[in-house]
């Protein structure tokens, strides 16, 4: 561009005309680029690599780093591309470096995941100008750097607190061959306003003029199987995030509290079909297992095939079971295919239904409208939650057990249900 800038004044007395003065710049231009691309040092002689986490949960920041070598006699000015897809959140993907004579530089940028899955930095599109700066070599380098982005699993914090509870025994249930609440008798003790009265033994009260309860041993192996849900409903957002997204945080939450406490846990996720199934396991590395089982995948836009899930489920796993189905309630007349399904299961297994609610429908719903169009919000957001109490109403009838929460609650508050089953010994 200087080189132009500089001619133009000349080329103001050329007796050719302005066309042949114009072809004649064109010309000089061209060879000036040609022979400062052919000064420029080959991408092939630098030494570039590419390096940073490889596991990483979403919303957290973290550093990658570039290496660049200059093998040449004289300074370059490096510009480098890292080729990403937008979900990874770089901060800054163009990278411009200047790198002496003979020396490395470590040019760094972040990234902020925004989305779970597997995810791919690179290649690198890496260019160097001339010494005069009219031209330059550009190549891709096939080099990249593979992250493996797992869900932020925000409901730790909620298991961390009722699991702490449950190990201090201050629940009821201990993870040990301590006394508890089980089925397998353990010894006997005074009567205390807590204990359940079917807990009495009749026979021992008779004969020691007072009351007495059975203590028995908590059982360890006992099984829960966590349903998940992938189907359309499960797409739709609540604050920014799928509802899909709340539902495995509160699945990893319930396995992981579970496994801690020496029960077996399973995970089948279906949609039209069934998607992944994975047998009850117990141990902490097998609940490392069903989050790189679960981390990468996604709702489709399919309805929910309720009858196919429970018919495998009941098909592969005979044994008694706590069964959790995280899935949305609608309206009753969407849901008539897991009604119809649902029977099949209570009559074996204990079964909860648990559902992410939307709390901006629930704040509308309660807000007063002041214009029509709010006062057609308003009875929308209302005849949503109708529907959802008759779906709950309905699963209650049929003998399942119904949470619906708003995200924040839905952990915890299924960690709850899960610690008051244990402690009751209905499994």
């Amino acid at each position: 561009m200087a080189v132009a800038v500089l001619m133009t004044p000349a080329l103001a007395f050329w007796p050719f005309g302005p066309i042949t003065a114009a072809a004649a710049l064109v010309a000089l231009l061209s060879t000036l680029a040609l022979v400062d691309r052919r000064r420029a040092p080959r991408i092939s002689d630098l030494q570039i690599g590419l390096d940073g986490p490889e596991v990483i949960a979403v919303g957290q920041r973290r550093e990658v780093s570039l290496r660049a070598h200059n093998p040449t006699s004289r300074r370059l000015t490096v510009g480098i591309h890292i080729q990403a897809p937008p979900s990874v959140g770089l901060s800054e993907a163009r990278l411009s470096v200047a790198i002496g004579p003979q020396e490395w530089e470590l040019p760094t940028t972040t990234f902020q995941p925004l989305a779970r899955g597997i995810f791919t930095l690179g290649p690198l599109t890496v260019r160097i100008p001339g010494p005069w700066g009219v031209a330059g070599r550009q190549q891709t380098v096939d080099l990249t750097h593979r992250v493996k982005v797992y869900p932020a699993l925000p409901a730790r914090r909620h298991i961390s607190l009722r699991l702490n509870k449950a190990l201090s025994g201050r629940s009821g249930i201990r993870p040990s061959d301590l006394r508890g609440e089980g089925s397998t008798f353990d010894s006997l003790r005074p009567y205390h306003p807590d204990d359940e009265f079917r807990r009495i033994n009749w026979q021992a009260t008779a004969r020691a003029n007072e009351p007495v309860s059975n203590v028995y041993r908590e059982e360890r192996n006992q099984q829960v199987l966590i349903l998940l849900d992938c189907g359309r409903t499960m797409a739709t957002s609540i604050s920014g995030q799928s509802r899909y997204e709340y539902a495995l945080d509160s699945c990893m939450g319930l396995a992981e509290l579970a496994g801690h406490l020496g029960d077996h846990v399973g995970v089948l996720a279906f949609g039209a079909k069934p998607r992944v199934v994975i047998p009850p396991r117990s141990g902490r590395a097998h609940v490392r297992l069903i989050l790189d089982q679960l981390f990468d995948l996604s709702p489709t836009l399919e309805a929910p095939n309720y009858r196919s899930a429970f018919a495998l489920l009941l098909a592969r796993f005979r044994r008694r079971a706590l069964l959790v189905l995280l899935t949305d309630l609608t309206q009753p007349a969407a849901m008539e295919n897991l009604f119809q399904a649902v029977t099949a299961l209570v009559t074996r297994h204990l079964l909860i239904v648990a559902s992410i609610t939307d709390p901006a429908i629930s704040l509308l719903a309660r807000t007063a409208p002041e214009t029509s169009s709010q006062a057609y919000l308003k009875a929308a957001a209302e005849e949503s939650l109708l529907n959802r109490e008759r779906a709950a109403r309905k699963l209650g009838y049929l003998g399942a057990m119904v949470i619906d929460r708003d995200p924040t609650e839905l952990s915890g508050r299924l960690a709850d249900e899960y610690l008051r089953i244990k402690a009751q010994g209905r499994l």
